[in-house]
């Protein structure tokens, strides 16, 4: 080991002295208990891997690691920084982390405690990173065994089934992303991920479900909302008000522009922003505004059939 050359006469003798008056006035100073049971104070002056160097009242001495059973720092941050190290070295990092920060709070410009934390959180970040990647290939194994069903049941908690051009939703799983999201059993799903998905067979619409590994899937479905007209339609104070909602032309057709609290439209689960495809079978597509909220109003049955389409994001379930 190269240890750095000895120190000029007049600084080693300017050190004693005041290693010297410390000591002997009973301040605080550095100290080392050795596993012999012996006891030596004075101040670090070099720390290597197998040794240290002190300045004592009796001169500079070596002492080896190994015959070390603890060492008190007199300043407070050295004595963090080295059970910080003692715990990075056994391998507790939460630990280790938690004393070079308390180490960077009594002395911010301490190289050892910044450098010290910066080292842990980068081997932390590290561990994670790989920790991660090899969940992702133990998961990439399991769902490589996964049919792209399963996987959507997995990803989304959702089961779908043809039913002529439409993919239908067959089912929902109880408190799945699909539930939260507000997707319902006999919605029809009529895009997926910006595609329209009518007229494709199952096996593609789950493929396209499962393709990749993103947090969140934007789909449109379609259902059809039954709205109790209670004995009469129910014209409300402004616009255009029907059934407790209310309607506007936007460019992809009559859109739900609000609804009202416990109104029929709110009871029946018609949202803001729900575009109207069809009244009572009817499409919707061209028809003026006066004229739909004419066909919901004029209408003998005491249920309005309104044919909604909704824009659904999905989040993923995290794997375990």
């Amino acid at each position: 080991m190269n240890r750095p050359g000895p120190r000029p006469a007049h600084k080693i003798l300017a050190i004693l002295v005041f290693i010297s008056s410390l000591i002997c006035r009973g301040l605080a100073a550095d100290t080392v208990y050795k596993n012999d049971g012996g006891e030596v104070k004075g101040i670090v002056l070099e720390d290597y891997k197998d040794r240290i160097v002190m300045s004592t009242a009796n001169g500079e001495v070596e002492i080896m690691k190994s015959d070390i059973s603890e060492l008190y720092f007199d300043d407070e941050a050295k004595s963090f920084i080295k059970i910080a190290e003692q715990a990075r070295d056994r391998g507790d990092y939460a630990k280790s982390y938690e004393y070079y920060e308390k180490a960077l709070q009594l002395n911010p410009k301490s190289k050892a405690a910044r450098e010290g934390a910066a080292f842990l959180q980068e081997y932390v970040y590290k561990k994670e990173q790989s920790l991660k990647l090899e969940l992702i290939k133990k998961r990439a194994g399991h769902e490589s065994r996964m049919t792209t069903a399963e996987l959507a049941k997995e990803s989304f908690g959702i089961a779908l089934k043809e039913n002529g051009s439409c993919m239908e939703i067959a089912r929902v799983e109880r408190d799945s992303p699909a539930q939260k999201a507000g997707l319902m059993k006999s919605d029809r799903l009529i895009a997926l991920r910006g595609k329209p998905v009518p007229y494709m067979s199952l096996n593609e619409v789950l493929a396209l479900m499962v393709k990749d590994d993103y947090a969140r899937m934007e789909c449109t479905i379609e259902r059809t909302v039954e709205v109790r007209r209670n004995g009469g339609i129910s014209i409300l104070k402004r616009g255009n008000g029907a059934l407790g909602a209310y309607f506007c032309v936007r460019l992809g057709g009559l859109t739900v522009d609000d609804v009202n609290a416990n109104s029929p439209a709110f009871d029946a689960g018609l949202k803001k922003g729900d575009l109207i495809v069809a009244i009572d079978g009817q499409p919707t597509r061209y028809m003026p505004l006066k004229k739909a909220v004419q066909l919901i109003k004029d209408s003998p049955q005491e249920i309005a059939s309104l044919t909604i389409r909704r824009d659904v994001i999905l989040l993923r379930k995290e794997k375990e």
